[in-house]
């Protein structure tokens, strides 16, 4: 994944992805409680190829693991279309996306 801030491009990766928002793990100091455009990196059936779906995010409270900063995310407007595709994501790993 990739965030996009002061207009550069910082490398991520997600962790516990859920239909509300993730985390998010990366080596650079991001704002908090800023809207942040985002590039998500989802797998697909499609020869180990990737889709590429960009979403708005929060970083709500962030930690600091060794070298890495640990952000909890939230999604911001996902529209039905993005929450699909990220719906996907859950089926790809055979996983579901909610608890009941």
């Amino acid at each position: 994944m990739t965030v996009q801030q002061e207009g550069q491009d910082i490398e991520g990766v997600t962790q516990n992805l859920s239909l509300s928002g993730m985390k998010l793990r990366c080596r650079r100091l991001l704002a908090l409680n800023t809207i942040i455009p985002t590039n998500l990196f989802l797998p697909t059936t499609d020869n180990g190829k990737e889709e590429i779906v960009q979403v708005k995010i929060r970083l709500l409270h962030k930690t600091r693991e060794e070298k890495d900063y640990l952000y909890g995310a939230e999604f911001v407007d996902l529209t039905t279309a993005q929450q699909q595709k990220i719906t996907k994501v859950f089926d790809f790993y055979q996983k579901p996306y909610f608890f009941t």
